[in-house]
């Protein structure tokens, strides 16, 4: 069952839930708020709700063998790409920013079966140390000729003249299937995807640079809070491609599950220091 099927029960059994009599609440009195439309409107709008998530997947899923062989079509095909055992190995040292220490971090060393979360509490450097290391500003061994994917999500630029398949495909060696599959599950449907992107909303145009940067030609993807904005069909969907994501990957996120689910290696912020933790209890 997807995350979205369950998020649809769930709101049926809360529809349901609100139309009997509450334990903390007297029958007289459940039945002045309910004679006035209370529980009634109220089990009207989450049932509302639910409906419109059946449609929503509805429409990406028309039935169920459908919806398996799309998620099975969303596989990277395999390359001739030569990924370093070290692509990165920062020294010991401090983060810094208007010359002010936001933390020290340790020696972290980046390799070919890296997959790197940084957490932390707000402000407190982790897209500061996503872009530094992005930049190779900081104090280390970064291997030659390396290319880096950094995702950010202030600063989506886009050729709008390009189509959405076209922006995809210009930096992506996968092939046309798995390019539509993947933006399709996006939110970013065939027909979308052959327009200009210049014709697509501001959070089209955020899943489209995602999509771009985790189907593109690079040795290490970096992710600064990926799940900003997606729904639940986009946020399975880029879970699901990391899972099996062949390459390494450093990201931020605030979703515990997310990440658990997707890493193999998780640092956290705290106390003005950047530690290793079990990435399954944080």
């Amino acid at each position: 069952m997807t995350k979205l099927t369950k998020q649809i029960q769930a709101k049926k059994e809360r529809a349901n839930q609100t139309v009997k009599p509450k334990k903390n609440i007297s029958r007289s009195d459940w039945k002045v708020n309910a004679f006035a439309g209370s529980y009634d409107s109220q089990a009207k709008r989450i049932a509302k709700s639910a409906k419109a998530m059946e449609n929503r997947l509805a429409k990406l899923t028309p039935n169920r063998q459908e919806s398996k062989e799309i998620w099975a079509k969303l596989k990277f095909n395999p390359q001739e790409k030569k990924i370093p055992h070290t692509l990165i190995h920062l020294r010991e040292g401090n983060l810094s920013r208007n010359k002010q220490i936001l933390f020290t971090y340790p020696d972290i060393a980046i390799r070919a079966d890296s997959k790197l979360a940084i957490i932390g509490r707000n402000k407190a450097g982790k897209s500061t140390f996503l872009e530094s290391l992005a930049n190779q500003d900081l104090p280390g061994f970064y291997s030659d000729h390396l290319k880096l994917t950094f995702f950010k999500q202030d600063q989506v630029q886009l050729d709008s003249q390009l189509t959405a398949f076209e922006f995809v495909q210009e930096q992506s060696n996968q092939d046309s299937r798995l390019i539509l599959n993947y933006l399709a599950m996006m939110g970013i449907s065939y027909q979308k995807a052959h327009q200009k992107i210049a014709s697509l909303s501001g959070g089209e145009r955020v899943r489209l640079a995602l999509v771009g940067a985790m189907l593109g030609d690079h040795q290490l993807l970096i992710l600064d809070e990926p799940t900003n904005y997606l729904d639940l069909v986009a946020m399975e969907a880029l879970e699901r491609c990391l899972k099996q994501y062949p390459y390494p990957f450093v990201l931020v996120s605030h979703d515990q599950q997310f990440v658990s689910s997707v890493v193999n290696r998780c640092y956290v912020i705290r106390d003005g220091q950047l530690e290793e933790i079990d990435k399954d209890h944080f």
